[in-house]
């Protein structure tokens, strides 16, 4: 057997790198009990830490596309591990909020560095889309099964956190892999300089003085906050109002992020044939009828109503970033760049302040208050999709179509 390239080397440890970070993602939810109990915090006060890591992953993404052209991938892909693997491993020994959230912040600067170097070194690894889709892929796997690892931790050790270290265990896998193969592709510095203007450029672009921008930004903020709080209340939500037990609601949480992660296959896919804003209304349907569902689980107790609503929930959420980017890159072909970054930016920022949210008005009205404002924020996506027919009709009658990228969305785009 040949020995592997430079290039499947590097995509290699990219791959581990997003495996580590959609294990995170998927588990938190399932620990956010136990973390509360060893911080002595509540739950609602330690579900903050995501807001801590998303918006310090959005600073840290900033930082990382102004520095790329000095430092080149090296460095930034070390400092980002080190500062993973230091969050986490706080994360998981955390005895306080303060230290929780201090780690939180480590873990959030890692992110960035790690999603933002990791989806740009997979895109230039290749002309084809195959190596994005899978680095991509690979953090919907570590989505999926983390879950379930949860789950076995709390049948073995009556908590979840030590299934929490799988997290550092495999980033540090990664970062060994790192250290011995010393891979050396790297980024042309023509796309370090054009990726550092697109964020110079993003807070005074022209595009800014137009209603799409903001139009898409805020279904993707909506869509963003709705699957971010999920991903950390949907356990809870199912032990405490439909009566599963913990095992349980962590399977339905590891069905949700399959559903999301294969949905976006299948909107790749569909995207040959329909026009990425014929794929949102259709799957921002699902998704106010998911929301709508999950509501009436809380009110009625109802596990196989709870179920159905994550079932219509996956396939609601997950095209929704790749076909509005499409409908951007249609829009601004000139800009497309700082569209991109303005978009994401709305993402990180709705998914850093929503779980929070959900978390003070479940703890004043019940789970009910906070399904109920995942449900409003469905149907506040639908209504946004009006004013984008209103606003775009027109532009998307003169523009070809293209598809949905054909890629998996970037991780941590959300």
């Amino acid at each position: 057997m040949n020995a592997l390239s430079e290039t499947n080397r590097l995509l290699l440890v990219v791959c581990i790198v997003f495996l580590a970070v959609g294990l995170f993602q998927g588990g938190i939810g399932p620990v956010l009990q136990d973390l509360a109990r060893q911080t002595g915090s509540s739950t609602v006060a330690a579900s903050s830490l995501m807001t801590v890591v998303s918006l310090t992953s959005l600073s840290s993404q900033t930082i990382t596309a102004l520095v790329l052209k000095h430092t080149g991938h090296r460095p930034i892909m070390l400092v980002g591990m080190v500062f993973f693997l230091c969050g986490i491993s706080g994360i998981a020994l955390s005895t306080s909020l303060t230290w929780l959230l201090i780690a939180a912040t480590c873990k959030g600067i890692g992110d960035g560095a790690l999603l933002l170097l990791g989806n740009v070194l997979a895109a230039e690894s290749s002309k084809g889309a195959g190596p994005l889709n899978l680095v991509n892929a690979m953090f919907g796997v570590g989505a999926i099964i983390a879950p379930a690892v949860m789950s076995v931790a709390v049948i073995t050790a009556g908590s979840g956190i030590p299934g929490l270290w799988l997290v550092p265990l495999t980033m540090a896998s990664a970062l060994a892999l790192l250290l011995v193969w010393r891979p050396k592709l790297s980024i042309p510095s023509a796309d370090s300089e054009a990726i550092a203007e697109v964020v110079h450029s993003a807070g005074h672009s022209p595009i800014l003085k137009t209603r799409l921008i903001w139009l898409i930004s805020a279904l993707l903020l909506l869509e963003s906050s709705i699957e971010a709080s999920l991903g950390v209340w949907l356990p809870m939500l199912l032990n405490r109002s439909a009566g599963l037990s913990l095992t349980a609601a962590s399977m339905v949480l590891s069905w949700f992020w399959f559903l999301l992660t294969a949905s976006r296959f299948v909107a790749a896919w569909a995207s040959r044939k329909y026009s990425a804003f014929a794929i949102l209304v259709f799957v921002v349907t699902l998704s106010t009828i998911g929301c709508s569902l999950l509501l009436t689980a809380t009110v009625t107790g109802s596990a196989m109503v709870a179920i159905a609503a994550v079932t219509f929930l996956g396939p609601g959420l997950g095209p929704v970033l790749p076909s509005a980017l499409s409908i951007l890159r249609n829009a601004y072909p000139r800009n497309t760049g700082a569209a991109t970054g303005i978009a994401f930016g709305s993402g990180s920022f709705g998914a850093g302040l929503m779980p929070p949210l959900v978390g003070v008005l479940t703890s004043a009205a019940g789970f009910a208050g906070g399904t109920g404002a995942l449900t409003a924020a469905a149907f506040s996506m639908g209504l946004v999709l009006f004013a984008i027919t209103a606003t775009g009709r027109r532009e998307r009658n003169r523009s070809p179509r293209y598809p949905v990228d054909q890629q998996v969305c970037p991780a941590g785009s959300e």
